[in-house]
């Protein structure tokens, strides 16, 4: 591994110049990546293209993989992260796009243009430098070998093996699992846009929709809201004690009974805010699906013929009431946040927090004129 050097302010003395040694170190055998990548798709067009069909599939397989970010390491070593060659993976999905004209020509200027996007992709960690089984990328985020990439491992609770949370007999609170748990990847699987327009005489109206599924992500910012006590969730008790839900306590080993009446032994900030609930992450992991309208627009164009009487040197014009990001529908799970705010764009996905500024609604009103 080999360092580089950077500028260090207030070195060694007030503003004297000087230098320091980078906390990220580079492996000197860095290579390019490699992609190899087969693909094979058609299109097809009917009753003069009113329907069109485009789609492929694919498989590449990439190695050499660079880490932007770099990976973890201890700080005993110097160093707070390295730039290496990971290992391979490989990608492979399928993607389709359908756009049609359904209705079209009438006598009143009617149409409606409608079109569909899918794609659904898979990728799988094949390798890993110097055969290591996973690396941390930050965040919670890991590569692991034989799984997707990135994957999100947090701490958990103890289970038993039909999933409920074991307590302990006498506190009534959930005790710590000391392995973290995998419960998948931080990327979506399958992403799948609507578009659609109508048009009636000079009136326009298009939207766009957009779904995205198949990944998970680490909600933060809701267990800030909990270290706080303004959580929905942390009001659900009365602040009270209670009996933790779906929960079981251990008789012997093996044996599980169903928990009705060992309550926690508090139920105010003690247990919400001194780590019993907001240090186990697995509270703040859920799906990250959504459905969003992404865009809504109406649109007047402005009829020629007038144009021509009035200002021949107006060539078109038209106006336009433009809405985005206007609606987002999560699952019950997610009653906190817009899933696609992340804390940075490197490596690591799916996780955010109070630090990234929430989803808006935007509005506006746009003028189109041409000469």
């Amino acid at each position: 591994m080999v360092s580089t050097i950077n500028p260090a302010g207030n070195f060694p003395y007030g503003s004297t110049a000087g230098y320091s040694i980078d906390n990220v170190v580079y492996d000197p055998n860095l290579k390019p990546e490699q992609t190899i990548s087969k693909e094979i798709g058609f299109d097809i067009g009917f009753l003069n293209n009113r329907i069109t069909l485009e789609t492929s599939a694919y498989l590449q397989n990439t190695k050499d993989q660079e880490i932007i970010n770099g990976i973890d390491l201890s700080g005993t070593t110097g160093y707070t992260s390295a730039i290496i060659n990971t290992g391979e993976g490989e990608n492979k999905g399928i993607e389709f796009s359908l756009n049609a004209a359904p209705v079209i020509g009438l006598s009143n200027g009617f149409r409606w243009n409608v079109g569909v996007n899918y794609s659904y992709n898979t990728n799988k960690v094949l390798s890993l430098y110097q055969g290591q089984n996973q690396l941390g990328i930050g965040d919670n985020n890991y590569i692991v070998v034989g799984q997707s990439f990135p994957s999100l491992q947090v701490s958990t609770y103890q289970t038993d093996p039909e999933g409920r949370v074991i307590v302990d007999a006498n506190t009534g609170l959930p005790l710590s699992n000391p392995i973290n748990k995998d419960f998948g990847q931080t990327n979506p699987s399958s992403v799948l846009g609507i578009n659609t327009s109508f048009t009636f005489k000079n009136f326009t109206l298009s939207g766009v929709a957009e779904y995205r599924s198949g990944n998970v992500f680490y909600n933060s910012f809701a267990s800030t809201l909990d270290f706080a006590g303004i959580s929905y969730t942390s009001a659900q008790a009365g602040r009270e004690r209670f009996i933790y839900p779906n929960s079981v306590i251990q008789t012997s080993p093996g044996v599980f009974v169903p928990n009705t009446n060992t309550t926690t032994i508090n139920g105010n900030g003690s247990f919400w805010a001194d780590g019993i609930r907001t240090n186990t992450a697995s509270n703040y992991v859920m799906s990250a699906a959504f459905w969003k309208i992404r865009e809504l627009s109406l649109a007047y164009q402005v009829p020629t013929q007038w144009l021509q009487s009035r200002a021949k040197f107006i060539k078109n014009a038209s106006i336009a009431l433009i809405g985005r990001n206007l609606f987002m529908f999560r699952p019950s799970d997610n009653i906190y946040t817009d899933p696609e705010i992340n804390v940075g764009t490197g490596n690591a996905q799916g996780v955010n927090n109070l630090n990234q500024t929430p989803p808006t609604r935007i509005y506006g009103f746009t003028a189109t004129i041409g000469f």
